[in-house]
């Protein structure tokens, strides 16, 4: 399915317009909000970094609000810690 691999910007050069078109995309449905459910994207390193500047470790994820047209990492977690989160 297409939408499962929007992000798929494999090994494209930096600052390519290829890699611009994604980069927007991931940008868009990190500010959009899921309407009441919560919403899981799984990748690597590049895209995030490129579009929330974030660099996660081995194992590690983010947790992203939409806020205001924009978004906001509000959380780091490590494997360990999703026990925690919700208190």
């Amino acid at each position: 399915m297409a939408k499962d691999r929007l992000f798929d910007s494999g090994y494209l050069e930096s600052g390519s317009d290829r890699r611009r078109h994604y980069e927007d995309a991931l940008r868009r449905l990190l500010s959009d909000s899921p309407g009441g459910t919560n919403t899981v994207l799984v990748g690597h390193m590049p895209q995030l970094n490129d579009v929330a500047g974030v660099v996660l470790q081995e194992g590690e994820a983010a947790v992203i609000r939409p806020e205001g047209g924009g978004f906001k990492v509000v959380r780091r977690v490590w494997p360990d810690g999703w026990d925690g989160l919700g208190r």
